[in-house]
């Protein structure tokens, strides 16, 4: 079984972010339908924490209170918005999360991508918020990975390192240009230290250009040298099982 990003959120929904209410009261309150904003060029992503609810009773509560305190923490990165999910106002969003037959309450992390960074079915923990928040390269990953995309992730020695020859010629391959997202990352970012972390890439190793390639719903494909050849990422796709779409791919077999 391949590898999988331990924070590759599996879901294939286009989500956006709702307007901040106020949670942890006596009465909650009711969110909009949300709408999507860029992250594209942001020092950070923003976060929105929806919970979805049905009943006000203790558990319910606690949940709140719990998710309340540890956004309050992150007031800078994140806001909190409550979902009642009898309330037919609220059935556009309640579909589009997919929610309206999961166990009650449950929250989710939203980046203003659209990317959904965390699911929590139980009272998250402080550090179980934080992890939410991940790094803007992140959020781009792991949207275009719930998009059902192929991911190159271009770790870059210096903002003006150029995509290396191999992955250019299998982006621009008829049969893997529409659902591929490249997403480049500097080496030297401190912002995206976490994100090398989680791919195990010690900045000091990379003198050169070097290609992670992930697969939906969040398969390590592989990690590459600048002068790999596209006929040898595409190898890698098979052997994972990712080279296509279709179920019936012979490939595809081998995805699990």
């Amino acid at each position: 079984m391949r590898p999988r990003m331990p924070w590759a959120v599996s879901l294939t929904l286009s989500v956006g972010v709702l307007v901040t209410t106020g949670l942890g009261q006596t009465a909650f309150q009711n969110s909009s339908a949300p709408t999507v904003t860029s992250i594209a060029h942001k020092q950070a992503p923003q976060f929105s924490f929806i919970l979805f609810w049905k009943q006000q009773d203790a558990h319910t509560q606690q949940f709140a209170e719990t998710l309340q305190s540890a956004v309050a923490k992150r007031s800078e990165r994140a806001n909190l918005t409550s979902v009642d999910i009898k309330d037919q106002a609220n059935r556009a969003v309640v579909d589009h999360y997919g929610v309206n037959r999961a166990p009650m309450p449950l929250a989710v992390c939203v980046a203003d991508n659209g990317a959904v960074t965390g699911v929590f079915t139980r009272r998250p923990n402080d550090e179980a918020v934080e992890r939410a928040l991940v790094t803007s390269a992140m959020a781009e990953v792991t949207k275009a990975l719930q998009d059902k995309k192929i991911v190159v992730v271009h770790v870059k020695p210096t903002a003006k390192s150029s995509l290396p020859a191999g992955a250019v010629e299998f982006t621009a391959d008829p049969a893997f240009r529409a659902r591929t997202k490249i997403i480049d990352v500097v080496i030297s970012d401190p912002n995206e230290s976490r994100f090398l972390a989680d791919m195990e890439i010690s900045p000091r190793d990379v003198n050169e250009s070097m290609l992670v390639i992930m697969a939906p719903p969040g398969v390590l494909v592989g990690k590459f040298s600048g002068s790999t050849t596209k006929v040898q990422i595409v190898a890698q796709l098979h052997a994972a099982g990712k080279c296509c779409n279709d179920e019936n791919c012979k490939h595809n077999q081998k995805a699990q």
